[in-house]
């Protein structure tokens, strides 16, 4: 049975090969993390998530006094950075106090996430943060419209970073737009947060759910979520998505997984990223996307701009690479030899290749 779902998280993977070893793309924003320890940020800077003052930003723009990063992770217009002291720093809008201050201020210059510490990751969805410590526990932060804090409270936001409960000792994290996944040390995973369309491992659809076992994952080496779905890697290549599939079942299958599917047409897969409409995985060098065909930038030529495309499509060109990182605009893959390379609508300076051209139609490589 294959299940090829419709488009959130960034999968990354660090690397010394190149100046750029990391990047998380938005909504028409990206920032990435060089291997010195500083960030760079560009397209729409309107709420403060370039990290700096000016307008938008055609290619990036380093975040001044931020250095020492290990992990970066961007939201829907905020961005947060891992410092290789455990503490947690971000900036932009914080409408859903996802900043970690109990204001709404939208803000430029990185503020440390008040009650952070000893934090080994950090995993960032549309509008709420994660942060996994060294001891294991998960606290979380910001938007809890969907329950994506994890605990069993009806409040809408929150500044203060909490522990999920029931969730054992998290050895990985990740954050889907409403929503959040952990493996522990047992290797099971379980999701909350929103599962309308049962991304969060719930049998029944619930706009709510509590940490729930997601069944079916096998070894997992690697998942990204997306805003009605996710999907995750196993150590031996296999791509497994579940959630919405209201697009790509073959032969009219139920229209959601609550546990995960594979995904047959594609094997070794060694990278994926999946954001809100979109998604690309790595296998055997090549870049394969598909997902809502906007400008045409899934490199399939489709009658209208906006069709779906339900078959994984090559990016042409692309054959050597190591990583993939998929926005709501842009998508960009990092090559073997060092570096990035960017596509995709470039709405603000979404693709950040230095260019105001309204689609970048062939993967560009990314000044820095």
């Amino acid at each position: 049975m294959r299940a090829l779902l419709l488009a959130l998280t960034t999968l990354t993977v660090a690397s010394s090969a190149s100046a750029q070893t990391q990047i998380s793309l938005g909504s028409r924003f990206g920032c990435g993390l060089s291997e010195e320890g500083t960030v760079k940020c560009w397209g729409r800077c309107d709420d403060g998530q370039c990290g700096s003052e000016g307008g938008n930003a055609p290619s990036p723009r380093p975040v001044p006094g931020l250095d020492q990063v290990t992990q970066i992770e961007v939201g829907f217009a905020f961005a947060c950075a891992l410092r290789n002291d455990g503490t947690v720093w971000c900036w932009g809008d914080n409408g859903y106090l996802q900043l970690g201050v109990d204001d709404v201020e939208e803000r430029t210059e990185p503020g440390a996430v008040p009650g952070l510490s000893d934090v080994a990751q950090i995993a960032v969805g549309g509008f709420h943060g994660c942060a996994r410590r060294n001891d294991g526990q998960v606290l979380c932060w910001g938007s809890n419209r969907h329950g994506e804090l994890g605990a069993p409270e009806s409040v809408e936001k929150r500044a203060a970073a909490r522990v999920v409960p029931r969730v054992g000792r998290v050895t990985e994290l990740w954050s889907g737009q409403y929503n959040a996944c952990v493996k522990n040390r047992r290797g099971q995973v379980r999701c909350w947060g929103d599962s309308s369309y049962t991304q969060s491992g719930t049998r029944r659809r619930n706009r709510r759910a509590p940490p729930t076992r997601l069944r079916n994952t096998g070894e997992v080496a690697s998942m990204s979520i997306a805003s009605n779905h996710g999907c995750l890697v196993t150590a031996g290549g296999e791509l497994r998505c579940w959630g919405s599939n209201i697009y790509g079942a073959e032969g009219g299958v139920e229209p959601t997984f609550s546990a995960p599917q594979r995904i047959t047409e594609l094997s070794n897969v060694s990278a994926f990223s999946t954001r809100s409409e979109n998604m690309c995985a790595v296998s055997e060098g090549r870049v394969h996307c598909w997902g809502v065909n906007r400008t045409h930038h899934l490199f399939v030529p489709t009658e209208e701009m906006g069709q779906v495309v339900i078959h994984p499509s090559a990016v042409p060109g692309l054959t050597d690479a190591t990583d993939v990182s998929v926005g709501w605009s842009a998508q960009c893959a990092r090559r073997q030899a060092g570096g990035w390379v960017c596509w995709g609508r470039n709405a603000d300076g979404a693709v950040g290749v230095g260019s105001r051209e309204a689609t970048i139609a062939t993967p560009t490589p990314l000044p820095w």
